[in-house]
């Protein structure tokens, strides 16, 4: 998988950083699914929390991202306090608006970063992402959760 550079200048967060970090319940970081709420209830990448951006008068239709506030900019707040980075994730990872939204949340501090690939990519195409050496190793249903 090649990981892209985002219009920040800062590379797509890793996702395998993401599943180790998973693995060791590590609690320094926010993973944010920005998605609609009824696709997040379908399937969601595990400890994710849904913040759901996109479906709202934020992104407008053709991907641009409004200047965001009230409750949504204020869930946000909350829940990224105390967080040493946030991580962002669309439907996949050519979600244009999921990099916009990164921006409006961040100006520019380095704190939200845009996972590497797309919801998409997580659930069903591993082999992309993870090493092949990897793919009988790494259960990806272990690290998918659906809304009970």
């Amino acid at each position: 998988l090649q990981i892209s550079r985002t219009n920040r200048g800062d590379a797509r967060f890793d996702p395998m950083v993401l599943l180790k970090l998973i693995q060791k319940n590590n609690t320094e970081y926010l993973l944010i699914d920005v998605r609609t709420a009824r696709e997040y209830e379908s399937g969601h990448i595990k400890t994710a929390v849904s913040i759901p951006f996109y479906g709202t008068d934020f992104v407008l239709d053709n991907g641009e991202v409004k200047n965001i506030s009230g409750e949504l900019k204020e869930k946000f707040n909350v829940l990224a306090k105390n967080k040493k980075i946030v991580i962002l994730y669309g439907q996949t990872s050519y979600s244009s608006y999921v990099e916009k939204v990164a921006q409006h949340l961040d100006a520019s501090r380095g704190k939200v970063k845009v996972l590497g690939v797309g919801w998409n990519e997580w659930a069903h195409f591993k082999n992309l992402w993870i090493s092949e050496a990897d793919w009988n190793v790494i259960n990806i249903q272990d690290f998918i959760q659906v809304k009970e």
